[in-house]
């Protein structure tokens, strides 16, 4: 093939590529552009350099249009009706979608960092991979949407609806969350370090191996949630409901879980070494080889609880409820159970060295073969063997 005969072949290519932008910019507000092809248009270029850098599509009508590697930063489009379009790989950041309607709209590999989507309906869109970082998203819909893999680092969800949205290995370090509804989410393996979860809704959501270190889920519901292996170390979670919840082998040193309802909740091979969960709710909890030690269990309620091979050493568990609690072969060294309740408690085999058991009611308590400490004589004392 000759020189001109490429070259020849490469234009038509290059134009079949890159779609002619529309006429009616740089404003295209109100504009019916159903099903247009802009792929690769650049807009920003597109607009004469006597009117302001962005484009106006404020309510255009953009249904199922190709807007494929688009560039539209800073553009308006709030109102715009984006049903059914396609953006993927598109630059919109910094745009304006307040209350856009982008329900079904593949945004995959998007850039919207910046990008206002206050109120905007996204419901079963496709961001796969976008970068949302610092976009306001409050208030937005995104029920059932795939956000897997995308970048949301500080960006805004503030009562925004995620209820079965795919957030799965998403980006989340530091985003604002308050009060979301991510009702049996999935968050597998998500990074939510440090961010913002207060009062939201987790409700079955799966957050199996997710990073929540230094997150703040303070009256948070997750309730029936899947935290397998989820590190939550240095978490604020006082008043959360994780009743119901798979806390096995979670992290969760130094949390804090005070006035924590734990109900049912499967805490078994969970690191809770120093954390705080004075006056929280667990019982008939599974607590069963978990490592308690140095935790603080002040007036806690483990009636019932499983707590068979627990670490105890140097736990407070002052005044808490141990009634009917199974701590057989628990390591207790060192605790504080002062004013405890183990009333029909099983200590059978536990390793009571050192423990303090002033006032503690040990009626119909199992203390067979119990270790490091002589209950032969007058109850409650405890001498060490």
């Amino acid at each position: 093939m000759t020189g001109t005969a490429v070259a020849i072949v490469l234009t038509v290519l290059t134009a079949a590529a890159v779609a002619e932008p529309p006429e009616c910019l740089p404003d295209c507000a109100g504009a019916d552009l159903r099903g247009a092809d802009l792929t690769g248009t650049d807009l920003i270029r597109s607009v004469p350099v006597t009117f302001p850098t962005f484009a106006n599509f404020y309510k255009a009508d953009l249904r199922h249009a190709d807007l494929t590697g688009v560039t539209m930063r800073g553009a308006m489009l709030a109102g715009a009706d984006l049903r059914g379009a396609v953006l993927a790989d598109a630059d919109l950041s910094g745009v304006n979608l307040f209350s856009a309607n982008l329900i079904d709209a593949d945004l995959s590999g998007v850039r919207l960092d910046g990008a206002i989507l206050i109120g905007a309906v996204l419901r079963g869109a496709d961001l796969s991979n976008a970068n949302l970082y610092l976009a306001n998203v409050a208030r937005a819909d995104l029920h059932g949407a795939d956000l897997s893999g995308a970048r949301l680092g500080e960006a805004h969800f503030a009562g925004t609806d995620l209820t079965h949205a795919d957030l799965n290995r998403a980006h989340l370090v530091h985003a604002n969350l308050p009060r979301a509804n991510l009702t049996r989410a999935n968050l597998t393996h998500a990074d939510l370090n440090g961010a913002n979860l207060y009062d939201a809704d987790l409700t079955d959501a799966d957050l199996t191996g997710a990073n929540l270190i230094s997150a703040n889920l303070h009256y948070a519901n997750l309730y029936a949630a899947h935290l397998v292996d989820a590190d939550l170390s240095l978490g604020a979670l006082h008043g959360a409901d994780m009743a119901s919840a798979d806390l096995t082998s979670a992290d969760l040193t130094h949390a804090n879980l005070n006035n924590a309802v734990l109900y049912e909740a499967d805490l078994s091979g969970a690191d809770l070494r120093g954390a705080n969960m004075a006056d929280a709710y667990l019982w008939k909890a599974n607590l069963s080889g978990a490592d308690v030690w140095d935790a603080n269990l002040a007036g806690a309620d483990l009636a019932g609880a499983d707590l068979t091979d627990a670490d105890l050493t140097d736990a407070n568990l002052t005044d808490a409820n141990l009634n009917m609690a199974d701590l057989n072969m628990a390591d207790l060294q060192r605790a504080n159970l002062s004013g405890a309740n183990l009333t029909d408690a099983n200590l059978s085999g536990a390793n009571l060295w050192k423990v303090n058991l002033e006032d503690a009611g040990l009626i119909r308590a199992d203390l067979e073969g119990v270790q490091g400490c002589d209950l032969t004589g007058r109850l409650p004392g405890c001498s060490p063997q």
